[in-house]
């Protein structure tokens, strides 16, 4: 975003690097949602199977 938003002079501004990481931002979010989802779905099914240490950790106050 620097060289974009700051270059050296105007002549020198260049857009390709600020497009270049707004596509890898965009990329890695694709790439990372998915894993996300997963993680949730896991997460719910695991939930499920409550044991006592689990549901003390849940309480208001508890450590």
């Amino acid at each position: 975003m620097l060289v974009v938003l700051v270059p050296d002079s105007w002549d020198a501004a260049h857009i390709a690097p600020g497009y270049d990481r707004l596509i890898g931002i965009l990329v890695g979010m694709a790439v990372l949602e998915p894993v996300l989802l997963l993680g949730a779905a896991l997460s719910k099914v695991r939930g499920a199977v409550t044991t006592p240490a689990a549901a003390q950790r849940s309480e208001a106050g508890g450590v």
